[in-house]
């Protein structure tokens, strides 16, 4: 019988990987981007008050990963207004380049399986700082 209420999650190697993955990668994007305030509507908080807000949803794996797909999000923008992503494709195109969210936008159709041992070398390159992360992602995408 399911309670409800609570989330069943997959403790496959692949799910800790990926939960460990989101963790090192929220960190990261808040840390980076704090400065800039809400991407969408530009509140400024503390990282603890704030969210890693993606343009397309986690659930597209082949963009999820994607620090171009990553944002800085209050919690009300992120999680009561939906994502708000008409904004955060604006904010996406201001910092990564004109079209980046057209490219992000047709990239999350695709079909992508990460394995776990890819996800624990993004984990580790997150844990050693934003550039780090760029170069390995970028090096595994090629």
């Amino acid at each position: 019988m399911r309670k409800f209420g609570l989330r069943r999650t997959a403790n496959t190697e692949q799910a800790k990987a990926i939960r460990k993955l989101d963790i090192a990668l929220s960190k990261l994007v808040r840390e980076h981007y704090q400065k800039l305030g809400c991407f969408t509507c530009g509140r400024m908080g503390e990282i603890s008050e704030m969210d890693c807000g993606h343009f397309r949803r986690r659930e597209l794996k082949a963009t999820r990963f994607d620090l171009r797909n990553m944002g800085i999000q209050c919690r009300k923008c992120n999680r009561f207004e939906g994502g708000r992503p008409y904004e955060f494709a604006r904010k996406i195109n201001e910092i990564w380049g004109m079209g980046t969210a057209e490219e992000l936008f047709l990239l999350s159709s695709g079909v992508k399986q990460w394995h776990p041992i890819t996800l624990g070398t993004l984990t580790d390159a997150a844990k050693k700082g934003w550039l780090v992360y760029l170069q390995t992602y970028k090096d595994l995408e090629s």
